[in-house]
């Protein structure tokens, strides 16, 4: 290795653990590391996220129109860089923890997407059929800011149980998905998108109807 392959190397390093450092903070920020309840998370690997080629930061915050709707009906695609580590698999997750709503959230989490089995970087290599193919966002009018969280998580075996049944995409949790199958969460981000305004939010709680 040259000495300007390995100087690059060594800046790029220390930009992705400051990247790290602040993902803690921010996800605190926007209390979803409270709402996950994972305090005790320590966050590895750092997530790109991108819709077409549209860079979603970290606690970006999007407004809902027609051209965002356009944008997240396709799967986001998801980058990230992880140690060289022979055979490691890992599972990515999407999930709505405000479904409908945050201050009554009573259908959360309603899981967006699960992919399994993606050997070290390569997402498009998931297992397929997908566990849980991607289903496009949405945003009711009425129904406010919602919080759209995508996790990594490192997996000790092969996942090898069947797609999950559309029964199971509301009150899903995923932290308890990753625990009962020996799952690690390595890493964590998140973005925000504000719905269209109106009067009451398009979707009731069943338990006040």
């Amino acid at each position: 290795m040259n000495i300007n392959n390995l100087f690059r190397k060594i800046i790029n390093s220390y930009l992705q653990g400051s990247e790290i450092k602040n993902v803690k903070k921010k996800l605190t920020e926007g209390e979803i590391i409270s709402n996950l309840k994972i305090e005790d998370f320590k966050p590895t690997i750092a997530l790109n996220l991108t819709y077409g080629d549209k860079k979603i930061e970290l606690g970006s915050e999007l407004i809902w129109d027609s051209y965002v709707k356009q944008m997240l009906s396709t799967q986001p695609t998801v980058s990230y860089k992880v140690a060289n580590v022979s055979l490691a698999l890992f599972t990515l997750a999407m999930i709505d923890i405000d479904t409908p709503t945050q201050k009554d959230a009573f259908y959360s989490q309603f899981r967006h997407m699960l992919l399994t089995n993606i050997p070290q970087e390569d997402v498009a290599k998931a297992s397929e059929p997908h566990t849980s193919p991607y289903i496009p966002l949405s945003q009711p009018a009425g129904c406010g800011k919602k919080r759209y969280v995508i996790l990594l998580a490192k997996q000790k075996q092969e996942y090898d149980k069947a797609p999950m049944d559309s029964n199971t995409l509301f009150k899903f949790d995923v932290i308890k998905f990753f625990k009962d199958n020996d799952m690690t969460l390595v890493g964590v981000t998140y973005f925000t998108v504000v719905g269209p305004p109106a009067k009451f939010c398009a979707v009731s709680n069943p338990k006040t109807i």
